[in-house]
């Protein structure tokens, strides 16, 4: 007796069976991608402002917009002047003291800041105060203010300025002539900062 000779029928069984399963796939994955939702969210931002005020912060004669004549060698005077951050962010500051002409040649400043507004016409500070041009007891050559550092948005700083005619200039020189003394700041503000809460 012979044995039957064996069928394909399983294999075709198998092969029918796989097509059906990647057909399921392929049903499955159409669905899901008609699955869809949207969102989204809106956040606001802008720029900083920066801006800056000076102001004569003098009475009376002593302002720094009045001008000043017949220096004699050995004259001085002062003028006194707020420095405001009107911007939206701190700023550091620079400054500097400047004139025109050949007087300036002959010409030194004292110039310090207070914490607090100065009295009018009173050179003595009521609080903590820095040199940032010379000294009291030795003024220097105009030029360049330093340790002005930072002032936060709306705050200001306080300056003296005091400047001397030295008491030993030409004559041949000096005698007769005018200067105009601009004392001028720039505020930097910087960025690099973490802004995440605001």
């Amino acid at each position: 007796m012979t044995e039957p000779t064996p069928t394909r029928r399983p294999r075709r069984r198998r092969a029918a069976a796989l097509l059906l399963a990647v057909g399921a796939v392929v049903t499955a994955s159409g669905t899901w991608a008609a699955w869809q939702s949207d969102g989204s969210l809106t956040q606001s931002v802008s720029s900083a402002t920066v801006t800056v005020n000076v102001a004569d912060a003098g009475t009376g004669q002593a302002t720094w917009s009045t001008g000043i004549t017949n220096l004699l060698p050995g004259d001085y005077f002062h003028r006194w002047v707020t420095v405001t951050n009107t911007g939206s962010v701190p700023q550091a500051f620079t400054g500097t003291l400047s004139g025109t002409a050949t007087l300036p040649g002959a010409l030194t400043a004292w110039i310090s800041s207070c914490d607090v507004a100065f009295a009018a016409g009173s050179t003595t500070c009521s609080g903590s105060s820095t040199n940032h041009l010379g000294t009291q007891a030795t003024p220097a050559a105009l030029g360049s203010l330093s340790n002005l550092g930072t002032i936060n948005a709306g705050a200001s700083k306080h300056l003296l300025v005091r400047v001397v005619f030295s008491g030993t200039a030409d004559q041949t020189t000096y005698q007769n002539q005018a200067s105009t003394l601009t004392l001028a700041f720039t505020g930097t503000a910087t960025g690099g900062n973490d802004r995440t809460d605001g």
